[in-house]
């Protein structure tokens, strides 16, 4: 996912275009968008990177910031894993006063998006 692009182009979990899984994909990314502001280590962009760094009052002056870029992560995520783990994260969130009401049924009804899998 590039987050330093405006608007933010993702990319469903798995990319087959026409079929049912490409549908899901889709689904499942649109109602997953709608939660990140809840993961703690989203990052909007950069500006919001910036305004953190520059908040540091007690940063030492010999202190270096690196970055890294994540580069096909979709292929090294085990699925049995990462349904244990959305699973997991959506339980505890479901307890969180802005958690959406019925997520994700009682979103609104749309098309889910844009086919993301050709963007």
């Amino acid at each position: 996912m590039k987050i330093h692009k405006d608007p933010w182009k993702t990319r469903p979990v798995v990319a087959c275009v026409g079929t049912f899984m490409n549908a899901w994909s889709r689904w499942m990314d649109f109602h997953l968008q709608r939660l990140k502001h809840f993961c703690p280590t989203y990052v909007k962009d950069t500006d919001q990177i910036l305004k953190e760094v520059q908040a540091i009052d007690d940063l030492p002056p010999n202190a270096f910031l690196f970055t890294a870029d994540a580069d096909a992560m979709y292929d090294n995520i085990e699925t049995e894993h990462a349904i244990e783990i959305i699973s997991a994260w959506l339980d505890e969130l479901s307890t969180h006063p802005d958690f959406p009401d019925k997520f994700p049924l009682g979103a609104p009804s749309d098309d889910c998006g844009t086919n993301t899998a050709a963007s």
